[in-house]
């Protein structure tokens, strides 16, 4: 059993409730390396990140704690406008992308549509981002909307049946 700490670059997969995973450095083999959603330190799915390895524990799967994130994969979010209390949040359409960004400039005009958005602060991973609106797609459900937003998302949008 190997205690000692190591970093290494990888790509994080984001799944579940913001549950991540790291492929192994050192076997191609081997699980991949479990990143707990308090671990990931702002990383979202398909990122690169640095990743700091924890001890390996029994006959448990290698945890790891993301150190910094090198370069996002997710320049710009698609979703949907929704209230939350006193303000905006953004749904996803892409399930992988665990978090709901808070939109401070977003009006009641905004709420239900479809949007691209840009993440302007993100520094605590226990709190959400704050989000501008970049581009606003059209009303979310409408066909000609929804097939823009899969275009803008590069084909990779995965709305959930309870989000149209």
């Amino acid at each position: 059993m190997d205690n000692k700490k190591s970093t290494f670059e990888g790509i994080i997969m984001v799944r579940g409730r913001g549950i991540g995973f790291v492929k192994s450095p050192t076997d191609a083999a081997a699980e991949d390396i479990l990143i707990p959603s308090e671990s990931l330190n702002c990383a979202l799915d398909g990122d690169l990140v640095e990743v700091e390895a924890k001890p390996k524990v029994g006959g448990k799967r290698q945890e790891g704690v993301v150190v910094k994130v090198i370069e996002a994969k997710n320049k710009e979010l698609i979703g949907t406008v929704v209230a939350k209390q006193a303000t905006f949040e953004l749904i996803c359409d892409n399930r992988r992308i665990h978090i709901r960004p808070l939109l401070p400039k977003a009006t009641a005009l905004n709420l239900g549509m479809k949007v691209a958005v840009r993440i302007t602060e993100w520094k605590n991973p226990l709190s959400a981002p704050y989000a501008e609106i970049i581009d606003t797609l059209g009303k979310a459900g409408d066909h000609e909307t929804e097939m823009q937003a899969i275009i803008r998302s590069g084909g990779h949008s995965m709305l959930s049946p309870e989000h149209v």
